[in-house]
């Protein structure tokens, strides 16, 4: 009866899951959304998981529940994974234990719950790592087809940060391999890699596609949201520098994408106990990996980062630094295994131990007192206070424990208990991660518009000034905030009931859609009642009260006979869309010279993916679209095919001959069409790789 619902669970993860739903019970494939940004591709997106095979748990259980469970048992896959990678590399069940709990339980993991596509990459990192081990340590067509599936499972979920980054360390323990088996590592991967991008290439080859021809660039996200330069502190008092936000949910002043990343101080000490193995080459690969996460979280403020970016520009494709911290999250969540396993090997140093842990207490002291007497204007000094004090009352009995396993080794109590230390520690060290909303406020029909919008006749608009108070307005209160998302038809929950509205909240849209919402939106005060008409806006919220709606009398999406001038800015916001479209380079288009024109709509058929209407003008001019122009919608007029230009900034226009005719417009992805073919060919190829395996098995 309850359900997650904070952030962008709310208004991104669980709307796209249930657009997803929708489609796929409806037979339909959902290249493009029509519901958001006047028309945007949808597919393409890539965090839609439209091909991800676990999506099946909330495509065929009923929601929302479903997409609950879908987070839940990735959080779950997530330490099952890191239990198997590190028993296999530690040969320790209670190493590898004790690193499941970590990787499954720490701020960070529990954090990604909001988001399907990164918890579902999160949770299936350590199976691609381990099966990739697998494949390095013995090569052939079982472990290779292992890896295989493995990765495209992760390439298909859809979080591209993530899965970067996964490889990443998939490279570094290539290469830090000894040099004897480094060539057959290299060639393990130079076959892998190919393979598992075609076999994503359906997925794949249209978000390169939406990428090359969307706002983002080499600059688009610089430094924006890195880890503080003191973040490092939060390792050891989670809540130093921190303020509550709303729900009680702390957050970082400088970035707000994850709220901590705490790992456990008993669980740092067992990776730090691991740093003194010596000649074990994933320690070194590991402690290097956790180095340059920590480095790289902190953005230009290390200049590390800065300087990549400069030199590798594609980093700027991607957004908040804080993402690297993924990288100290997983080699310490290793690491402590191997701590553990050294611990029970009875060849650790018990002064060591005791020099380690002391050195941790001393520098949680030292945050928590720096916390508790000179704190930001937000932070709250008696949290930081007991926070730090409450860390070290976990790090006294996880020393003990760790002195009883290291001279009694394999004692079941012993054992048990750090296992449930580790997870009270992590659990407990901020409050609620992921506050829960009662169930109903993700039931359909729980907006009510005296005229709903419809698609292809209006579209409901937010205004920007209750767009601004919906951004930043706070609840204590999680019905009354779900409630007001749904009712204010925030971001993209819109995509619940299927309304069509003016904007979205999506990574990636095309260049100049993006310009066309920054008009709209680039003041609260932003009012411009002749674009409004053009795309059809019908509801328009009330911009004191966001859940408040009025009725505006919007033009039709297709629209003809107006005269054609030349694009402009200037001309865009005084000109009356009703009467006029702006063309670019107008002289240089086939409407050049077209005048006003007599033009009646006889019929229309608006789809999310093709268009059909039947029209007669007294002269030839021109037919006029509401929609995104993207490259991918072809237009033909009685079957013979017309240029589609971009007319108004962003929109749709083509020319329309004298008389009375057929338009019809289609939405073709040829990236789409290319990569299934890739896809196909690919995934019979791994068929034919995983049975060719089975028929060379010995039988008894």
């Amino acid at each position: 009866m309850r359900t997650f619902f904070f952030r962008d669970y709310a208004i991104f993860s669980y709307p796209l899951a249930a657009h997803h739903r929708d489609s796929f019970l409806g037979g339909e494939l959902p290249l493009w959304n029509p519901y958001n940004h006047l028309g945007i591709p949808y597919l393409a997106q890539w965090n839609t998981m439209l091909f991800y095979p676990l999506s099946l748990i909330y495509l065929l259980l009923p929601v929302p529940w479903s997409v609950n469970l879908f987070c839940l048992v990735h959080l779950y896959l997530a330490g099952l994974g890191l239990y198997f990678l590190v028993r296999f590399l530690c040969r320790s069940n209670i190493a590898a234990a004790i690193s499941g709990v970590l990787f499954t339980f720490n701020g960070f993991s529990l954090s990604c719950v909001k988001w399907t596509n990164n918890i579902a990459a999160l949770g299936l990192l350590p199976w691609v790592l381990l099966s990739i081990i697998l494949l390095f340590k013995s090569p052939n067509r079982r472990t290779f087809s292992l890896a295989a599936i493995a990765a495209v499972f992760q390439m298909l979920s859809g979080a591209p940060e993530l899965i970067i980054l996964t490889w990443l360390i998939v490279f570094a323990l290539m290469i830090g391999s000894d040099l004897g088996t480094l060539r057959s590592r290299f060639c393990s991967i130079a076959a892998l890699v190919p393979l598992v991008a075609a076999l994503a290439a359906i997925q794949l080859l249209p978000f390169l596609d939406l990428l090359a021809h969307s706002q983002r660039n080499s600059n688009y996200a610089a430094s924006e949201w890195s880890m503080p330069i003191w973040g490092w502190a939060n390792f050891l008092v989670p809540l130093f520098r921190t303020f509550p936000s709303y729900h009680g949910v702390v957050a970082q002043p400088e970035q707000y994408w994850i709220s901590t990343y705490y790992l456990s101080l008993p669980g740092l000490l067992l990776a730090l106990v691991a740093l003194f193995l010596k000649g074990n080459r994933h320690i070194f690969i590991f402690s290097g990996l956790a180095l340059a996460g920590l480095l790289l979280c902190l953005g230009d403020a290390a200049l590390i980062y800065k300087l990549l970016r400069e030199s590798i520009p594609a980093l700027g494709f991607m957004r908040y630094p804080i993402k690297f911290i993924l990288l100290p999250i997983v080699a310490f969540s290793i690491m402590a295994g191997y701590g553990a396993a050294h611990l029970l090997t009875g060849a650790a140093s018990p002064r060591r131990l005791y020099t380690i842990s002391g050195a941790l207490a001393i520098l949680t002291l030292l945050v928590t007192f720096i916390g508790w007497q000179k704190p930001l204007p937000e932070e709250i000094p008696s949290a930081t206070l007991t926070n730090g004090l409450i860390r070290i009352a976990w790090l006294l009995p996880g020393t003990l424990l760790s002195i009883w396993l290291l001279k009694h080794r394999n004692l079941p109590f012993a054992t048990l208990a750090f296992i449930m230390l580790l997870y009270l520690d992590s659990i407990t060290h901020a409050p609620n991660h992921n506050p829960r909303a009662s169930i109903w406020g993700f039931d359909r029909g729980t907006l009510e518009l005296a005229s709903p919008p419809k698609l292809g006749q209006t579209r409901a608009m937010i205004s920007p000034g209750a767009n601004w108070r919906m951004d930043h307005q706070l609840f204590n209160d999680p019905n009354n905030d779900l409630l007001t998302s749904r009712l204010g038809l925030f971001a993209n929950i819109n995509l619940i009931d299927r309304i069509p509205k003016v904007d979205g909240f999506f990574s990636l849209e095309p260049p100049h859609s993006a310009e066309f919402q920054k008009i709209l939106y680039g003041s609260t005060n932003a009012f411009y009642p002749s674009l409004l008409a053009f795309i059809g806006v019908g509801p328009w919220s009330n911009p004191n009260q966001p859940i408040e709606w009025q009725q505006r009398p919007g033009m039709p999406l297709l629209t003809g006979g107006q005269a054609v001038i030349e694009y402009s800015r200037e001309q865009l916001l005084k000109t009356d869309l009703a009467r006029a479209v702006l063309i670019s380079n107008v002289t240089a288009s086939p409407l050049a010279g077209r005048e006003p024109a007599a033009f009646t709509i006889l019929s229309s058929n608006l789809q999310p993916h093709r268009i059909l209407v039947q029209a007669e003008a007294d002269r030839d001019t021109v037919l006029v679209i509401a929609q995104t122009h993207y490259h991918w919608w072809n237009a033909t007029v009685d079957g013979t095919a017309v240029p589609l230009l971009k007319a108004n900034l962003a929109f749709q226009a083509l020319p329309f001959p004298k008389g009375r005719h057929t338009v019809e417009l289609r939405y073709q992805d040829q990236s789409f069409r290319i990569g299934f073919l890739i896809s196909a060919i690919a995934t019979l190829f791994l068929l034919g790789l995983i049975l060719s395996h089975k028929r060379s098995m010995p039988t008894q």
